[in-house]
């Protein structure tokens, strides 16, 4: 069941299942895309768990607040809802974007985070200019289903697109999404750089960083350096999975954080 935390003048769709006691692990999704993108694997997951997710600001059901938009304002708004729903100590789980809004998430309260699952993503992913231009395409012509099929070419396995049963699910969502929740997203990857020379300042969890060997937008060499970077970090590698192996390999990637988490 899904529903709605509201501050600040707009509303975070979310859902929070589990014993409240229980160990949780809170989902952080991509950039153009909703929480149901971990119900794969969730599902996958052992009993027991209490398991937060949400619908980023601009995506989903959530509400659209006026732009711009940093990357502090995603880890606020994340921040604000763990707050609100009296988590502590969580498993913090976030991919693309969602990986670089948990790591903020991580500097900025430790106090919540007791460990880190970073999957395809970085400190920095890709350069100002490029998504710029991406947010004034968007704005001048908005979405159709070509662009969103040629993106998932990039986004995920030939397998997933050629015969996944989620594949015209994920599109029809996609379709859904408003220019100006791409916009404002578009505006905080591009000006978000966590790199920082000072490795006391680095998010010190221990930190499970995941890549995949298909992945062109956080390719392996780049997810490898984020293992590298972080003072607890450790790489692990998902095959056969594009730039979301959440939904193109979710029982791999379950695998991976029962294994990390000690599930």
């Amino acid at each position: 069941m899904t529903s709605r935390f509201e501050d600040k003048g707009f509303s975070l769709a979310y859902r929070d299942t589990g014993p409240a006691d229980a160990q949780t692990l809170v989902f952080v999704h991509a950039m153009s895309f909703h929480q149901d993108i971990w119900q794969d694997v969730i599902s996958r997951l052992p009993d027991g768990l209490r398991i937060v997710s949400y619908d980023q600001r601009g995506h989903g059901e959530s509400d659209i607040p006026a732009l711009p938009y940093s990357l502090d304002d995603y880890a606020d708004d994340a921040i604000r809802l763990l707050d609100y729903l009296e988590v502590q100590g969580c498993h913090l789980v976030g991919i693309s974007f969602g990986g670089l809004v948990a790591q903020r998430v991580a500097e900025l309260r430790p106090d919540l985070v007791e460990r880190l699952v970073l999957s395809n993503t970085a400190t920095k992913i890709g350069v100002l200019e490029d998504w710029m231009e991406g947010a004034a395409v968007a704005r001048t012509e908005g979405f159709c289903r070509k662009k969103i099929e040629d993106s998932f070419q990039h986004l995920f396995s030939p397998t997933f697109c050629q015969s996944s049963p989620r594949y015209e699910e994920l599109v029809a969502r996609r379709l859904l999404l408003s220019v100006e929740g791409y916009v404002g997203c578009c505006q905080a990857i591009g000006h978000a750089d966590l790199s920082n020379s000072n490795v006391a300042s680095r998010p010190a969890q221990p930190a499970l960083v995941i890549g995949t060997d298909n992945d062109i937008v956080t390719p392996r060499d780049i997810v490898e350096e984020l293992a590298a970077y972080l003072p607890n970090g450790q790489f692990r590698l998902i095959r056969g999975a594009g730039h979301l192996p959440c939904v193109d390999k979710p029982k791999e990637f379950a695998d991976l954080l029962v294994s990390f988490l000690d599930l």
